[in-house]
């Protein structure tokens, strides 16, 4: 019988992460695993400063079952419009207002949209009362 020893001991291996992405976001985006596809600029980073120049823009994750359960990305909204962070099949997860982040996580990737979770940050901008 053949045996094989493994030399990573048993955890698993995560590729590489890109961990901060500015997105400058004219036209609605669908977002790539890092790693997972050919090289393309717009893939999915732990952190997301996202500008949406104009309403109605939408951002798609990519397909959840590529991803372990507990990927997590956070959106901020840097910009004066509104856009919708949504599944690989077009359904909301959450959409940031101007000043707001959110943070979303996969809670279970046995389908392709998955189901994540959102969670909003308090304010990003603040003054003393």
């Amino acid at each position: 019988m053949t045996t094989y020893t493994n030399t990573f001991g048993g955890t698993n291996i995560y590729p590489s992460d890109v961990s901060y992405r500015y997105v400058s976001l004219t036209v609605s985006q669908v977002l790539d695993w890092p790693l997972e596809t050919a090289p393309t600029n717009d893939v999915v980073a732990s952190i997301m400063d996202v500008n949406a120049t104009t309403t109605g823009l939408t951002i798609d994750m990519p397909n959840a079952t590529d991803a372990g359960t507990g990927q997590t990305v956070l959106f901020n909204n840097v910009g004066s419009n509104t856009f919708t962070v949504r599944t690989s099949t077009g359904v909301q997860i959450c959409a940031p207002t101007s000043g707001s982040t959110f943070q979303i996580y996969l809670t279970d990737n046995s389908t392709a949209a998955g189901t994540w979770r959102s969670f909003q940050y308090g304010a990003s901008a603040s003054a003393a009362n």
